[in-house]
């Protein structure tokens, strides 16, 4: 379980993921980070994306940060609770 990827979410950070075990259950690609195939033609493409585009860039540090991360606890919280009744 790679817990990089939640500590830069907390401090509003990029995340550039490669498919990793565990790394769908932290990153939604395109809305919270971007997970690419683990080979540098894909890497290098999403990191030029990334510094050649600033709405992709902005859309990224928007969807993290600890406000976001408390949102999706709290909403987990409430599904287990529908769950559970």
């Amino acid at each position: 379980f790679p817990t990089v990827t939640i500590e830069a979410k907390i401090l509003e950070k990029t995340v550039l993921a490669t498919e990793v075990s565990g790394i769908k259950e932290q990153i939604i690609s395109k809305q919270n980070g971007l997970i690419v195939k683990n080979d540098n033609e894909h890497i290098h493409k999403e990191l030029k994306n990334i510094l050649d585009d600033t709405n992709i860039l902005n859309t990224l540090k928007a969807n993290n940060g600890i406000e976001a991360i408390i949102d999706n606890e709290e909403k987990y919280k409430q599904i287990i609770n529908l769950v559970k009744s």
